[in-house]
């Protein structure tokens, strides 16, 4: 649950640090498959 909460803050500040560089906005399909590979 603890591990849950710290990777949903990570995504959290992820998102901020994007918003606030006013970057390209990354697909989301891509994003997921990103994921799943830092998981394995």
């Amino acid at each position: 649950m603890i591990l849950e909460e710290l990777e949903e803050l990570e995504d959290i500040r992820a998102y901020d640090k994007v918003k606030a560089k006013k970057e390209k906005p990354i697909p989301l399909a891509d994003v997921i498959q990103q994921r799943k590979k830092r998981k394995v």
